[in-house]
C-alpha cells in the first residue's frame, strides 16, 4: 500500500474508525498518523510527528537502521509503526528513540512520552489487556505498567553476545518474523527468545559514503557457517522464569499462546528446512509435547496462519497435498478438518470470526494472478469459499478482528489502488481516499497480461508494453525485466509501482518491455516452486529464454536487439542470462546481484542449495563467476555500497573476474546506499542510468 503513500491501515478495536500512516504538510516521507470516523466519513491527522519531534532530530540507531532496512521502511521517518490497544483508547508508537502514548477518551485524546531514559526503543506492543506496554532496549525487555509508570525488566542479566526479546538477523531478513517475544492472552507470561549470537562469524565490510567510509564488523551467518544459538524463555511478569525445553532445533521460526496463556505453540525448523515441527509447551515447566511434524523433500515454507480456538484445537496451514490450504487441528494435533482444497494456493489468514464460525482469508481461487478476500465455515466439512471482493485484479484487505468490516485495497495493472471500507455483507461504507484510479497513466496504455506454453508443458504468464505512440509495422527494441527468484511474482493485475517507473519510463525511450515468471516463483503451488532445489539458473533460465524467443516472433520486436536488466535475485538471472546465453540477450543492468551464493545467508540459501560442504555441486551450478567468459554484450553493474543484504563483496568479485577473464563492462555505484536504493534522488539517477544504458548501447545498435 505504500505506493498511495498510505500504509499500516487499520481498523480500531469495535471499529468506530479506520488509521493509517501518510505523509502529510511535512512532505511524503515524514509520516503522520490518520483516522477516519466511520460513522461521519471524516478523515483529519491524529497524531502528526512534528508536533512531537523534529525531523531533523530523529537520529537512529545503527540497529534500527538495520531493522528498518528489513521491514522495508528504511525510505520514511516520523511515525513508522503504531498500535492500538485492545480496548480501543490508546495507541503507542516510537518516535525519534523513544515511545508515545496517545490516550483517547470523551474528552478527547492526550499524548505524552512514555519512555525518557537514555537507549533507543524498539518493537513496542501493549500487553493483550492494554495494562502494560513492553519494548525492547539495550539488548533487554522491559515492561512499563501503565497505571502506576513502574518500569520493570523482565530479562536476567546476559552475556556479551547475548540480547533478549529481539530477533536475529536471520529471523527478520529470511524467515519475516520480526519480534522476539510474545504475550500471554491473560498477561500472566512472557515468552521472550535469548539469542547468542558469538557462534556467527564476523564478517568485515567497509560500507562507503560520499564523505567518509565506516568499517562495519557484523555477525553474518553465510551459508555453511554457524547460526547464533536461540532458547525461549516464559517469564511469569513479577515471577520466574524458565527454559522451554524443545526439541533440538535450527531455527525458531514461530511462537504464538493458546486463548487461555497456558501453553506456548512453537514452530521450529531443521537446518535443512525439511521438517518443521508444532510443539505445544507448558507456560510453568517449560515442558513440551508435539503436536505435529510437516515434512517436504523439498523445503517446508513458513506461514502466519496458526490460530488458536476456544476448545483447544487451532487452526493451520499446509503444503503436504501440493497447494497451501487451511484446516483445523485438535489439541493433541491431529485433524479435525479440512477448511480449503484444490489447485490453487491460500495466502494468509485474515481474521476468525468465532461467534459465527467463519474463517476469513485471502488466496488465488480466481487466479494466481488475482489476491482476493473469502470466507468459509470454520467447522463447516466441504463448503466452498463464498468470494467477497468484487472486480477483477488485486485486493489487500484488513479485516476487523470481529469480521464485521474490512478495507479493501484495489487496484488493477492501470488503475492505481483505491482504498475502501466495506461492511461484511459487502456494502461499501466509505473511501479514504481519491486515488485517481480510473486515470491510466501513458505508459500502462499498452500493457497488456497473457500466457504461452512453457518448456516442460507449464502454462507460463508474462506481461508486455509496447512503446508509446508505437506504429504498425515497425520492429522495437526489447528489454526484459527480470527478478525470477523464489517468493516473488512480478506478473500480477494489480498497480506495481516499481515495474511501472521503471517500464514505463523505458517504454517511453522506445522500447518493448517484457516481463514473465518463470518455474520457481510463488502463488502456483509446491511442485511449480521446487524445480529451485539444488539449482539456480536452471528451470527459471530455461524459461526466460523460451520467453525471449517467444518474444522475438512478435511483429513488432526487433529479436536481434533484446536487453534484460533486474535487481537482487533479479541482477544474478541478468547476469547468467547475458553470459549462458550471449546470443539472446545483448545488453544487461544487473542491480545488487548475487554472484557467488556461498556469499548470502544460511536460511535462504540453504533452503534451496543445502549446505556447501555436503552440496557443492549445487553451488558450482548456481554461480556466476565460471560463466564470465562467456559475456560478449554490453554489461552494466550497479550497487548500493553500503548493502548489507548482498554485500557489495559480491560486485567486487565479479568486477575481478571479468577483469581477469579481460571482458570490458560498466558500473554505477551508489555511496551510502543500502539494498534498496531508496535515497530519492539516488533512486532518480539509478532510473535514468538504466534507461541511458540501454537508449546507448541496444536502441542504436
Amino acid at each position: 500500500m505504500s505506493e498511495l503513500g498510505i500504509r499500516n491501515v487499520r481498523l480500531t478495536p469495535g471499529g468506530a474508525s479506520v488509521t493509517w500512516l501518510a505523509g502529510g504538510e511535512d512532505g511524503p516521507r515524514v509520516l503522520d498518523l490518520w483516522t477516519l470516523d466511520v460513522a461521519s466519513g471524516q478523515s483529519r491527522v491524529l497524531v502528526r510527528a512534528a508536533d512531537l519531534i523534529s525531523a531533523a532530530a530523529e537520529s537512529l540507531s545503527d540497529e534500527e537502521k538495520a531493522r528498518r532496512e528489513r521491514l522495508r521502511i528504511s525510505d520514511v521517518g516520523g511515525i513508522v509503526e503504531y498500535e492500538w490497544s485492545a480496548a480501543g483508547d490508546a495507541l503507542l508508537f516510537p518516535l525519534g528513540g523513544h515511545l508515545y502514548l496517545v490516550e483517547i477518551g470523551p474528552a478527547g485524546q492526550h499524548t505524552k512520552q512514555l519512555t525518557t531514559t537514555q537507549g533507543e526503543v524498539i518493537d513496542a506492543h501493549f500487553s493483550p489487556k492494554g495494562k502494560y506496554v513492553s519494548y525492547v532496549r539495550d539488548r533487554h525487555l522491559w515492561v512499563v505498567e501503565l497505571g502506576t509508570g513502574v518500569t520493570t525488566r523482565l530479562s536476567s542479566d546476559l552475556k556479551p553476545e547475548e540480547s533478549a526479546g529481539s530477533a536475529e538477523f536471520i529471523a527478520q531478513e529470511e524467515m519475516h518474523r520480526f519480534s522476539g517475544y510474545w504475550w500471554a492472552p491473560n498477561e500472566v507470561y512472557v515468552a521472550f527468545t535469548v539469542v547468542d549470537e558469538s557462534p556467527v562469524a564476523i564478517a568485515k565490510r567497509i560500507e562507503v559514503y560520499a564523505d567518509r567510509f565506516e568499517t562495519i564488523e557484523q555477525r553474518y551467518p553465510y551459508a555453511g557457517g554457524k547460526n547464533a544459538a536461540v532458547r525461549l524463555v516464559l517469564k511469569s511478569v513479577g515471577g520466574a522464569s524458565v527454559d522451554a525445553k524443545l526439541p533440538p532445533f535450527e531455527y525458531l521460526a514461530r511462537v504464538g499462546w493458546d486463548l487461555k496463556g497456558e501453553h506456548v505453540y512453537v514452530q521450529s525448523q531443521d537446518r535443512a528446512q525439511t521438517t518443521l515441527t508444532l510443539s505445544a509447551v507448558d507456560a510453568k515447566s517449560g515442558a513440551s509435547r508435539e503436536l505435529l511434524v510437516e515434512r517436504d523433500a523439498a523445503w517446508i515454507n513458513l506461514h502466519e496462519d496458526f490460530r488458536p480456538l476456544a476448545d483447544g484445537g487451532f487452526v493451520w496451514a499446509s503444503e503436504r497435498h501440493g497447494y497451501k490450504h487451511l484446516e483445523t487441528r485438535n489439541g493433541d494435533g491431529s485433524l479435525r478438518a479440512m477448511l480449503t482444497s484444490g489447485d490453487w494456493v491460500v495466502q494468509s489468514v485474515r481474521a476468525i470470526d468465532a461467534r459465527q464460525g467463519v474463517i476469513y482469508f485471502d488466496g488465488f481461487r480466481d487466479s494466481p494472478l488475482e489476491l482476493h478476500l473469502y470466507a468459509v465455515g470454520l467447522e463447516t466439512r466441504g463448503m466452498e469459499p463464498k468470494r467477497l471482493t468484487a472486480g477483477q485484479g488485486w485486493h489487500e484487505t484488513t479485516v476487523g478482528a470481529e469480521g464485521k468490516l474490512w478495507v479493501d485495497v484495489f487496484s488493477t495493472p492501470t488503475a492505481a489502488p483505491t482504498i475502501r471500507l466495506f461492511s461484511v455483507d459487502g456494502q461499501k461504507l466509505a473511501d479514504l481516499g481519491a486515488n485517481g484510479a480510473a486515470e491510466v497513466q501513458d505508459g500502462t496504455k499498452a500493457l497488456t497480461i497473457g500466457s504461452f506454453t512453457g518448456p516442460d508443458g507449464t502454462e507460463l504468464y508474462y506481461r508486455i508494453r509496447k512503446p508509446k505512440g508505437a506504429k504498425e509495422g515497425v520492429k522495437y527494441p526489447a528489454v526484459v525485466y527480470v527478478y525470477g527468484g523464489p517468493g516473488a511474482q512480478v506478473v500480477q493485475r494489480r498497480w506495481l509501482p516499481r515495474a511501472d517507473v521503471i517500464e514505463s519510463k523505458l517504454a517511453d525511450a522506445g522500447f518493448v518491455v517484457f516481463a514473465m515468471d518463470n518455474r520457481g516463483s510463488p502463488h502456483r503451488g509446491k511442485r511449480f516452486e521446487s524445480v529451485l532445489k539444488s539449482h539456480f539458473a536452471g528451470a527459471e533460465l530455461e524459461d526466460q529464454a523460451a520467453g525471449v524467443r517467444w518474444l522475438q516472433q512478435q511483429d513488432f520486436v526487433d529479436g536481434e536487439r533484446v536487453g534484460i536488466c533486474g535487481a537482487s535475485y533479479g541482477g544474478f538471472m541478468t547476469l547468467m542470462a547475458l553470459l549462458r546465453e550471449p546470443s539472446l540477450y545483448k545488453v544487461g543492468v544487473s542491480i545488487a546481484p548475487v554472484t557467488d551464493w556461498a556469499l548470502y545467508d544460511t536460511h535462504y540459501t540453504e533452503r534451496y542449495l543445502g549446505e556447501p560442504v555436503t552440496n557443492a555441486e549445487a553451488y558450482a551450478r548456481s554461480a556466476v563467476l565460471p560463466h564470465v567468459d562467456g559475456l560478449v554484450g554490453k554489461l552494466l553493474v550497479i550497487h548500493g555500497m553500503a548493502d548489507d543484504n548482498v554485500l557489495y563483496t559480491h560486485s567486487t568479485k565479479l568486477y575481478k573476474a571479468l577483469q581477469d577473464a579481460g571482458k570490458m563492462f560498466d558500473i554505477m555505484v551508489y555511496p551510502g546506499e543500502k539494498h534498496g536504493i531508496t535515497g530519492a534522488k539516488a533512486k532518480r539517477h539509478e532510473l535514468n542510468a538504466l534507461v541511458g544504458y540501454f537508449v546507448e548501447h541496444l536502441k542504436g545498435n
